[in-house]
C-alpha cells in the first residue's frame, strides 16, 4: 500500500527512483514514540521491485507454459497470510497483480488447510490427488528462456 501510494503521489518515479527530494533520506512514514523517523528508502523500493519483477515474471512464464494470456484468466485467487492481507488495488497499482484481475480476484485465506480436510474428508479425495500429481510438472523460471528478460520488463511501476 505505502509503494501504491508513493507512486500515485508522484515521490517515486516509473523507473523505482525516490524523486531527488527523498532519495537519500527516504521518506519518513511515522515516528516512534522516541522520535525516530519510520522510513521507506531507495534500497527498501529496489528489493519490493525486484519482487514485485520476479512474481509477475513467474505467472507470465506460467501462463506461457500453459499457452495462456492473462486475458484468458477467469478466475485469480489470493490465498495464505499474503494473500489475504494484500490491498488488491494497491497490488494492481504497483503492477503487482493485473489490474484486470482485479474483477475476479477472490480472497481465499487458508486455503491449503481447507483444501487438505477437503481432500481428506471427500470420497473422490485420493482421486483428486493423484490426477493433480499426475498432471503436475516442476517449472524451474530461471531455465526458461525469456524469464530474464519477461523479469526485466515487470521492473517499472
Amino acid at each position: 500500500e505505502t509503494m501504491a501510494t508513493l507512486l500515485k503521489e508522484g515521490l517515486v518515479e516509473k523507473t523505482g527512483t525516490l524523486r531527488p527530494r527523498w532519495f537519500h533520506e527516504g521518506v519518513t512514514l511515522a515516528r516512534r514514540e522516541d522520535g525516530t523517523p519510520i522510513t521507506v528508502t531507495q534500497g527498501d523500493i529496489r528489493q519490493i521491485q525486484m519482487a514485485k519483477g520476479a512474481i509477475r515474471a513467474g505467472m507470465d512464464i506460467l501462463l506461457k507454459e500453459h499457452g495462456l494470456s492473462e486475458k484468458d484468466i477467469q478466475h485469480f485467487y489470493l490465498s495464505g497470510g499474503f494473500g489475504h492481507y494484500l490491498n488488491q488495488h494497491a497490488a494492481a497499482t504497483m503492477g503487482l497483480l493485473a489490474s484486470s484481475w482485479l474483477p475476479i480476484t477472490t480472497v481465499l485465506g487458508n486455503s491449503s488447510l481447507e483444501g487438505a480436510l477437503s481432500i481428506l474428508t471427500n470420497n473422490e479425495g485420493i482421486d483428486t490427488i493423484k490426477q493433480i500429481v499426475a498432471t503436475s510438472h516442476t517449472i524451474v523460471l530461471g531455465n526458461d528462456p525469456d524469464f530474464e528478460e519477461t523479469y526485466i520488463s515487470h521492473l517499472t511501476f
